[in-house]
């Protein structure tokens, strides 16, 4: 497995580094928004005139090459998928590789990926947040005027009714959506 870090040759194992150190695993559902991510970045070194526009769209063409490789395969094995990405991308491009992370570091990097991943992902759980208002709102329509007790504090207190303890939840659900709503417009700025 490819790693930033060096193999220690003080005694420490190194399959067990590595397995600490390694993040894939969990991060590689950023592959395509590291991808995306690099190459808008590749794009912005072309303006800068870092890279020449052949580079460019060589380095674009490629990235493009491994965002289907990995979403085709799951046995990729990497220290995380952005060193997976530049390796994958050095292989195909050669040293001119080294060119995209010109003036980014790898921080940089892996917020403007988790950025991307939430501006996709929280309108989809929007959505299913959504769905189950819905269904919530339905169940309550079947049972208006169900009695049930009403607990504070883990003990029973007045009767209240099934619909509007339902609705309870509605409401709370309701809160999250717009939670994750002022979520987007914060993330929605480069970092």
């Amino acid at each position: 497995m490819k790693t930033l870090w060096y193999k220690s040759k003080a005694g420490f194992d190194s399959q067990l580094l590595n397995g600490f150190q390694q993040s894939f695993s969990v991060d590689k559902r950023l592959a395509d928004e590291d991808i995306e991510g690099s190459i808008a970045y590749a794009q912005a070194l072309n303006r800068a005139g870092v890279l020449t526009n052949k580079e460019n769209m060589n380095i674009k063409k490629n990235l493009l090459s491994i965002k289907r490789k990995f979403n085709s395969r799951n046995g990729y094995k990497a220290e995380d998928i952005h060193t997976a990405v530049e390796v994958e991308l050095g292989k195909l491009v050669g040293k001119v590789a080294g060119k995209i992370h010109t003036g980014r570091s790898r921080n940089e990097q892996v917020v403007s990926d988790e950025r991307l991943y939430l501006k996709k992902e929280i309108p989809l759980i929007q959505k299913e947040i959504l769905n189950l208002q819905k269904e919530i709102v339905s169940r309550a329509e079947k049972h208006i005027g169900v009695i049930m007790p009403g607990y504070t504090h883990l003990q029973q207190a007045q009767p209240v009714l099934f619909s509007y303890c339902l609705m309870s939840w509605f409401f709370a659900l309701q809160r999250d959506k717009e939670r994750l709503s002022d979520c987007l417009k914060r993330i929605d700025i480069s970092p």
